[in-house]
């Protein structure tokens, strides 16, 4: 698991629109499933969940691990 966290913001902020992201996986399983949360976490501690989406990457052409240059897309 990877977790990227940002300071604290200063002031408060609006976030419209879609969500994106562009994640660089390499893997030498057969099957590899990707998750991917946006979470707001107040100073508190409290956490709110607002995106998340899980994508399995399974190259079916052929058995073979999943290699460089494949790629994967989730339109949640």
């Amino acid at each position: 698991m990877l977790v990227y966290s940002t300071a604290p913001l200063i002031r408060g902020i609006s976030v419209m629109g879609e969500v994106t992201g562009t994640l660089y996986v390499s893997s030498s399983a057969l099957d590899t499933d990707v998750m991917v949360k946006l979470i707001d976490v107040y100073p508190d501690g409290r956490a709110f969940n607002l995106y998340d989406a899980a994508l399995r990457c399974v190259p079916r052409l052929e058995e073979s691990p999943l290699e460089a240059g494949n790629r994967a897309e989730s339109n949640r």
